[in-house]
């Protein structure tokens, strides 16, 4: 029933992350930033460290705790989200002072020295601030300034089946291999009449090859991925939602996808094809010498219906390339996780080798299959279709996962290298 505004975003948080010890928390509440997207609440037997909780300062933003003050005169247990929770014994008389207590716990920065990582990214919830930003957009937009701002498809499609994307669902409706700024606004009758109010009634759909009919749609603002800055601040729109990002975190984490280098070796030729499927087949058509087809065959591991593709392509010089059309945060961070996942069991997994050398041409097949494998003669190589000119820019929170992903092949032995494909 408040307005909007009027309260402090945060504000049981860090009254919670300034009194609780980091050693004794019971519950977090948490929202991963990875493909899924995913809620969460954990909750421990008893007080336990943060880190016990498998907590991805990368990918994961802290939206509550639980846990004892180490002052027990602001109550035995609190619970910090926007509101601040808590259990304690007071005296109606008492309750302006300890209302103040809460309120200096609030202003305190201690917690930046127990959790300095909860103020790289938070989802900003001030609706006033909301629409601030989308003001904003709508200019940016209006006066065509692109730089920071572009479409991409939010979900992951399966591009085998997808025969293009159309901004009206009508019978006859022109059919674009891609999603972008030029051909909306080209398509609108008064682009400068563009609002966020229209954004979110427009809908992008998928057009199935298949049936002919739309297989998925999604609103236009919800495809738009912009940075913005705004009084000092840095903003993310992402999947429809705003994040404020530390300036701090933004330069860490660009200075470190600076340092992936492009392959040396690998030289893909541009990409002008239906689908991924297609792509690397042609690719391999091109060059059996070089490739082998990896595509689409899956390999059955850990019981049930699991199945995990090692790779797309794999060549005699023993890189693992994965292929894949540009898309948003989610359709990047999936292809850098599954490369992550499938390095890992490549690497300690016998079992999986052998299951990938039947799928070989004697011309590729492993020597290592069977004894332990040097990560360091392999190169995991991710080669990203995109139609822009310039260097290769990838949302933010695909920055974040493949900085991640990075360190954690590197750390395995692997040479990892970022490719942009061409694509016309």
């Amino acid at each position: 029933m408040l307005k909007p505004a009027v309260y402090e975003e945060d504000f049981g948080l860090r009254v919670t992350l300034n009194s609780v010890s980091p050693d004794q928390i019971r519950t977090i509440d948490r929202k991963s930033l990875d493909a899924t997207g995913r809620h969460s609440r954990e909750q421990a037997s008893k007080n336990i460290a943060i880190i016990e909780f498998g907590l991805d300062i990368d990918k994961d933003i802290l939206r509550a705790v639980t846990g004892p003050p180490e002052d027990t005169a602001i109550g035995r247990r609190l619970t910090g989200a926007d509101a601040l929770s808590t259990v304690v014994g007071i005296e109606l008389s008492n309750l302006r002072d300890l209302l103040e207590l809460y309120l200096t716990q609030h202003g305190k920065l201690v917690y930046r020295e127990r959790f300095p990582w909860v103020d790289n990214i938070r989802e900003v919830g001030d609706p006033v601030l909301c629409k601030a930003l989308d003001d904003n957009l709508e200019l940016h937009i209006r006066d065509r300034v692109f730089d920071r701002i572009w479409m991409a498809v939010p979900d992951l499609v399966d591009w085998h089946d997808v025969a293009g994307f159309a901004f009206r669902r009508s019978h006859g409706t022109e059919l674009h291999d891609d999603i972008s700024f030029d051909v909306y606004l080209g398509q609108l009758r008064h682009p400068d009449e563009l609002s966020v109010e229209i954004l979110h009634k427009h809908r992008v759909f998928c057009i199935s090859a298949e049936t002919d009919a739309p297989k998925a749609e999604w609103p236009v603002y919800k495809c738009i991925y912009a940075e913005l800055d705004r009084d000092g601040r840095t903003f993310l729109l992402n999947s429809g939602r705003w994040y404020e990002v530390a300036n701090d975190y933004v330069t860490e984490v660009n200075r470190a996808i600076r340092r992936i280098p492009a392959s040396t070796r690998l030289r893909l030729p541009d990409y002008d094809d239906p689908s991924e499927s297609e792509y690397n087949r042609r690719v391999y058509e091109t060059d059996r010498s070089t490739y082998a087809l990896l595509d689409r065959k899956n390999i059955r591991y850990g019981g049930g219906a699991s199945k995990i593709e090692f790779c797309d392509l794999y060549t005699r010089r023993n890189e693992i390339v994965h292929v894949k059309r540009y898309g948003g945060s989610g359709t990047l961070s999936h292809l850098f996780a599954q490369g992550s996942v499938s390095a890992t069991l490549f690497l300690n997994d016998q079992r999986f080798r052998k299951e990938i050398n039947k799928l070989l041409p004697t011309s590729h097949r492993l020597r290592t299959a069977d004894g332990p494998l040097r990560a360091n003669n392999y190169e995991v190589a991710y080669a990203i279709a995109s139609k822009t000119s310039g260097p290769l820019v990838l949302p933010f929170f695909s920055r974040v996962t493949l900085r991640h992903t990075f360190t954690q092949l590197q750390n395995m032995g692997y040479r990892v290298t970022l490719n942009k494909i061409q694509c016309l």
